[in-house]
């Protein structure tokens, strides 16, 4: 048996071998784009969505800071309105900073209103205001800050409470249960 001589493989023919499918260009780009876009959208989304939550929390601090002038409309009011409450101005004390203070209050409510301008308190330090009573020892009104005129201070103190007058004075940070430092703004009442 005398074999054949097998033929060559033609070059050409291994040229004419179908190719592997590519990607075509434009699938590409319009898979990148896509993804692209769909980041940014998600970006975005995300942004208005912390926005909104902001915008929440912003909406319910002026919703609690209207109902509390609210109230302080409402007191000053009654306060105001009533025949038996008082006139206090409470002024600078020598040595003091500069400032000066307006108390009405009416004992029989126990409800006080505070307007006021003074310089600011020294680091760690507030302004208290007292009212002094006609017999015991002096009982806090609250914290006032280095300018009320434009957000009075109501004070609820225990109807009853008759004042002989009103002190501001210098304490530590956060107030104290008794006035220990000196006063800066004094009034009695009429």
């Amino acid at each position: 048996m005398t074999s054949q001589p097998q033929p060559l493989p033609d070059s050409s023919a291994a040229k004419a071998a179908p190719a592997k499918p590519r990607r075509k260009p434009w699938a590409l780009r319009f898979s990148i784009g896509f993804g692209l876009a769909t980041a940014i959208l998600a970006f975005a989304t995300f942004q208005l969505a912390k926005q909104d939550i902001d915008r929440g929390r912003q909406i319910k601090q002026l919703q609690a800071q209207l109902s509390r002038d609210e109230a302080a409309m409402q007191a000053m009011g009654q306060v105001t309105g009533a025949p038996d409450s008082a006139q206090v101005t409470l002024l600078q004390q020598p040595g003091g900073p500069p400032g000066q203070g307006h108390v009405t209050y009416n004992a029989r409510m126990g409800i006080g209103i505070y307007s006021g301008q003074i310089a600011p308190a020294p680091p760690g330090k507030s302004y208290q205001l007292w009212l002094m009573p006609t017999s015991g020892a002096p009982v806090s009104a609250g914290l006032v800050e280095s300018n009320q005129e434009s957000g009075a201070m109501v004070m609820r103190l225990a109807p009853g409470l008759v004042a002989k007058g009103f002190t501001v004075t210098l304490e530590p940070q956060g107030g104290t249960l008794q006035p220990t430092g000196p006063k800066v703004l004094v009034g009695a009442t009429g």
